[in-house]
C-alpha cells in the first residue's frame, strides 16, 4: 500500500492516502481530564488549524499545530495525525514511534483509524533501517548526521536520532541498536586523544546492516628547547635531533635527555597522554672544571708530598738502631737547651 506509493515516487499518492485518513477525524479534541478553559481553547484551535493545513498538504505547518494541541491533550487521535504528517514528510522513524504510541493507547480512536494505523505501521517496518552499531573504544561519543542518540519510545533497548547536540547515552556503549531512515547517513565518533572516525553509508529501505567504528589513539607531541640551543636530544636510547625541535611519540612514559659539550646533561621523565602537546625547556648548566685544572691543587699537592717525605725520612731513621740526630754544640758557654716536645 504505502510502500508501493513511495516506490512510485508520487507525492500525490501519499496525499490522497493521508487526506482520506484525516477527513473523517473529528474537528475538536475531547478533554481527557479537567484543564483550564483557555488551554482547551488553544488546543482546539491548533487541532482544527492542523486539519486545515493537512488538507492543503502543508505538512510541516500542520505538524507544528498538532504538536501544540498534543501539549494540551495528548490523545490517540492527535498522535495519529502527527504520525500521518511525519509520514508525509518522510520522517519514517518518528512516524513509527508515533503509531506505536497510538496502538498502545488507542482510546478514543475509531476502529477504522486503528486499522489504518496498523497498516501504516506494517508498511513503515519495511522502510526503516535497523542498524547494529558498535564502536571502539566504547566510551566514545557518536553522532549521526550531527545528531545524538536518544532511547526510542517504540522499542526498548533501541535508539533513534535526537535533536542536534542532544544525546542521552549514559556510560560505555559498545553495541547499539539504532533505527534510522533510509538514505545517506554520516557517522562521526569522537573521543579526546583519539582521531575522529567518520564514515558515510547509504541504506536501502528495510535494511538490517551492521557498522563498526574504531578510533585510533593520537600520538603525543613534544616541543623541546634547550638553553643554550643546539643541545642533542635523546629519548630513551634513541637520538632524535638537535634542539629546538618537535617530535611525536605514542602515549607513554619516556626518559628525555639533552647533551651539550661543556654543560651537564639534562634529564627528565615525561608521561605523554594521547594527543597531548607538551612544551619542554632544558636549562643546561655549565660543567664545573675538574679540580686538577686548578693551580692551587698542584701547589698544595707538592707541598703536602714534600712534608710527607720529610716526616717519613725522620721516622725511618729514628727507628734504626744507633741512628739519631747529631750531638748538639754547647758553644763557648757550654749551655744546651734540649727540646722537650720531641725526643729521639
Amino acid at each position: 500500500m504505502l510502500s508501493e506509493a513511495m516506490n512510485r515516487g508520487t507525492a500525490q499518492a501519499i496525499r490522497v492516502l493521508l487526506w482520506a485518513a484525516i477527513a473523517s477525524t473529528p474537528a475538536a479534541a475531547q478533554a481527557a481530564e479537567p484543564v483550564q478553559a483557555e488551554a482547551i481553547e488553544k488546543g482546539r484551535l491548533a487541532y482544527e488549524l492542523g486539519l486545515k493545513l493537512s488538507d492543503e498538504a502543508r505538512w510541516a505547518e500542520a505538524l507544528q499545530q498538532f504538536r501544540i494541541a498534543a501539549k494540551v491533550q495528548d490523545v490517540a487521535k492527535i498522535e495519529y495525525n502527527i504520525a500521518l504528517c511525519q509520514l508525509a514528510l518522510g520522517d519514517y522513524v518518528t512516524a513509527w514511534e508515533a503509531l506505536v504510541k497510538v496502538l498502545r493507547a488507542p482510546t478514543g480512536l475509531p476502529e477504522e483509524k486503528l486499522e489504518r494505523a496498523r497498516v501504516y505501521l506494517a508498511e513503515i517496518e519495511h522502510i526503516i533501517v535497523h542498524l547494529d552499531f558498535s564502536m571502539e573504544p566504547e566510551s566514545a561519543t557518536i553522532a549521526i548526521n550531527g545528531r545524538g542518540l536518544i532511547p526510542s519510545s517504540a522499542e526498548q533497548g533501541t535508539f533513534v536520532l535526537g535533536a542536534p547536540n542532544e544525546s542521552e547515552l549514559r556510560g560505555p556503549k559498545r553495541h547499539l541498536k539504532i533505527v534510522l531512515n533510509p538514505g545517506v547517513q554520516i557517522f562521526r565518533a569522537t573521543r579526546p586523544g583519539h582521531e575522529d572516525a567518520v564514515k558515510i553509508e547509504s541504506y536501502q529501505n528495510g535494511a538490517h546492516p551492521g557498522l563498526s567504528l574504531v578510533l585510533h589513539r593520537l600520538p603525543g607531541r613534544i616541543s623541546l628547547q634547550s638553553e643554550p640551543v643546539s643541545g642533542v636530544v635523546r629519548v630513551d636510547t634513541q637520538e632524535v635531533g638537535v634542539a629546538p625541535l618537535q617530535f611525536e611519540r605514542p602515549a607513554g612514559v619516556y626518559r628525555v635527555e639533552v647533551f651539550h659539550k661543556g654543560y651537564d646533561t639534562y634529564s627528565t621523565r615525561v608521561a605523554l597522554a594521547p594527543g597531548q602537546q607538551m612544551d619542554l625547556t632544558a636549562p643546561l648548566r655549565p660543567t664545573a672544571p675538574p679540580i686538577t685544572t686548578k693551580w692551587w691543587f698542584w701547589a698544595g699537592g707538592t707541598a703536602l708530598l714534600s712534608g710527607v717525605g720529610v716526616v717519613t725520612y725522620l721516622i725511618v731513621n729514628a727507628m734504626q738502631p744507633g741512628k739519631g740526630p747529631p750531638p748538639y754544640e754547647t758553644g763557648n758557654t757550654n749551655w744546651l737547651i734540649e727540646p722537650q716536645g720531641v725526643k729521639f
